[in-house]
């Protein structure tokens, strides 16, 4: 990848100062009208039936966090967990090497970091010849895309610290379907990129640093720094309540608890329905991790969240294909999670989008994704920042106890362990190195 970086850091140096103007004509998603809320869509993409007239656009993604027992949002999420191919673009590309490893591929190592953008897709359908798109990320920044941007900000700068914010993304690209996947970047079929590759949508091709680019998809990723409306909070061993802190239903929520025992996966997924503006789901019982946990769930997982993904506006092939993306990270990472359909208008105020020519069909479906710090599991935590402190457990053996989550786990440690000198200390050295761990 060395050798990409200096031909397109020559290439786009003048676009890195800014984004580019809104072209004009676009559909606005955020700061102003939308064309459709993004939920029961009446226009079907993807089926295989006549080709629809004019653009239609279908996006999906994923917010991650991380909340307490307390339901507060941990910082800790600036950790690259699921490698994409070389080919895909990312800001540290741009650094020539000034910060090579560093988290989500940006040329320097964020704070304050509460959210993982993952894995937004936008596809395309229609008779229109080519598209320009503009997302914005005002709480954060896009760390991550392809194909080829036509413009990006913030500048790269090596010398950056802080919370990432002011993200800004464009890319103007043809729709050609002529192409097929012999155009697209290899990759393996069991490649995390694979499964976005099936559906029917209508191929692109950009320009790019070294020829046409082509894919299926506009794909980006990065992190940001903010809460959104709902939280979860541990009232004790065996019960939680999901509050929904905004005036904007939320049409579907599953809970989710898995166990890997010996390495043998258990798991039970518990459809909640939905949860009403500014409402509640109240002493909702955990899944024992004894017999109430059976090896065969992920069938029942699966069609659930694909059903909510449906309902949301997104064709069957592009649920299913969101689905078998984060199978594993999703439904077989041991922990307890809430996946629930992000409203609308969350996602078009943390990522407001343009599109030109105006599509006339545009959803939107964002799986707000809550990995749940139970009382049990914090527990676990000061055990192991014990076991640290009195020197029978390695800050490795810490780590890879905790697992993806580490940093942000532990930082609910040190508060659970402040008024102890020495295991804050402790702690303190663990969080530390966990956010350098990448």
């Amino acid at each position: 990848m060395a050798m990409r970086y200096a031909a397109v850091a020559a290439l786009l140096a003048a676009a890195c100062g800014g984004t580019s103007e809104s072209p004009g004509g676009a559909a606005t998603s955020g700061g102003g009208a939308s064309t459709t809320t993004g939920t029961g869509s009446t226009t079907t993409a993807g089926t295989g039936g006549s080709a629809p007239t004019g653009l239609i656009a279908h996006e999906w993604g994923t917010f991650t966090s991380v909340q307490s027992s307390l339901g507060e949002t941990m910082v800790g999420l600036a950790h690259e967990d699921e490698p994409l191919p070389l080919f895909v673009y990312g800001r540290d590309d741009y650094a020539q090497g000034a910060c090579m490893g560093c988290a989500k591929q940006l040329e320097f190592l964020p704070s304050g970091v509460t959210q993982k953008l993952e894995t937004p897709v936008i596809y395309f359908y229609g008779d229109v010849a080519g598209v320009s798109v503009k997302v914005d990320f005002p709480k954060g920044i896009v760390s991550q895309w392809y194909p080829s941007a036509a413009s990006f900000a913030p500048a790269v700068d090596p010398k950056k610290t802080g919370t990432p914010t002011q993200g800004s993304m464009s890319w103007t690209a043809a729709l050609d379907p002529s192409l097929g996947d012999g155009d697209f970047p290899a990759v393996a079929a069991t490649n995390i990129w694979a499964p976005s590759r099936h559906v029917k949508s209508l191929p692109l091709r950009v320009k790019g640093p070294a020829g046409n680019e082509a894919e299926r998809f506009i794909f980006y990723r990065g992190v940001g720094a903010f809460d959104t409306a709902l939280h979860i909070v541990s009232q004790n061993a065996d019960t939680i309540t999901i509050k929904n802190d905004s005036p904007q239903p939320i049409a579907a929520a599953i809970l989710l608890r898995v166990h890997n025992p010996n390495g043998v996966l258990m798991g039970k997924a518990v459809p909640l329905g939905g949860i009403a503006p500014n409402g509640s789901l109240k002493d909702i019982i955990l899944p024992f991790e004894g017999k109430e946990l059976i090896p065969d769930y992920v069938d029942s997982a699966v069609k659930a969240l694909k059903a909510a993904l449906v309902s949301s506006g997104l064709s069957d092939d592009e649920a299913q294909a969101m689905v078998d993306t984060w199978d594993r990270s999703y439904f077989k990472m041991p922990g307890v999670r809430v996946l629930y359909i992000v409203p609308r208008a969350w996602t078009d105020a943390l990522l407001p989008l343009q599109i030109t020519p105006a599509p006339k069909d545009l959803v939107r479906t964002l799986v707000g994704r809550v990995e749940v710090l139970t009382l049990a599991e914090e527990a676990n935590v000061q055990s192991l920042v014990k076991a640290y402190a009195a020197k029978t457990k390695t800050s490795a053996d810490v780590l890879t106890a905790l697992g993806r989550f580490a940093e942000a786990k532990l930082r609910r440690g040190a508060q659970l362990v402040k008024a102890d000198a020495a295991l804050a200390a402790a702690c303190d050295d663990l969080v530390q190195q966990a956010a350098k761990a990448q």
